[in-house]
């Protein structure tokens, strides 16, 4: 096994069994992996007031939002990622499994189980950015 592939293997066990010290690990030696969005954490958030973040996936913007903010309230509704979250981001940590819309209804949520970030309630959206389409769980 060379280098490269040892540290990938490294960090994915790192990031699965010690999510908090590989999130540390990835914001003081990777800054320029996050979305530049995400730099603006401190910007909008307060020490004093509740922080909200929609569609939590496995807890990056959450996990850097309690570092600024009283307390964050996070909404995501792909029930597979709460296991990851709860590790992530603890005990103090408020999780409701459910997708926020300006309007009431139901809806089937499409996700891909080894790609957290693609999913979609949207009926148009094939998912075409995904090859194997069978992979596609309803």
């Amino acid at each position: 096994m060379n280098l490269d592939a040892l540290k990938l293997r490294l960090s994915k066990k790192l990031a699965e069994n010690m999510p908090r010290l590989w999130m540390e690990r990835e914001l003081h030696f990777r800054p320029n992996h996050f979305e530049r969005e995400f730099l603006l954490v401190p910007l909008f958030c307060d020490k004093k007031k509740i922080a909200i973040d929609v569609g939590v996936n496995i807890g990056t913007y959450s996990y850097y939002m309690m570092k600024f903010s009283k307390e964050v309230i996070g909404f995501e509704p792909n029930t597979d990622l709460r296991g990851g979250i709860n590790r992530m981001l603890g005990r103090g940590y408020h999780l409701e499994v459910a997708a926020l819309s300006r309007k009431s209804s139901k809806a089937t949520m499409r996700v891909v189980p080894t790609e957290t970030g693609i999913s979609t309630i949207e009926e148009e959206n094939d998912l075409s950015c995904r090859r194997d389409q069978d992979a596609i769980v309803y």
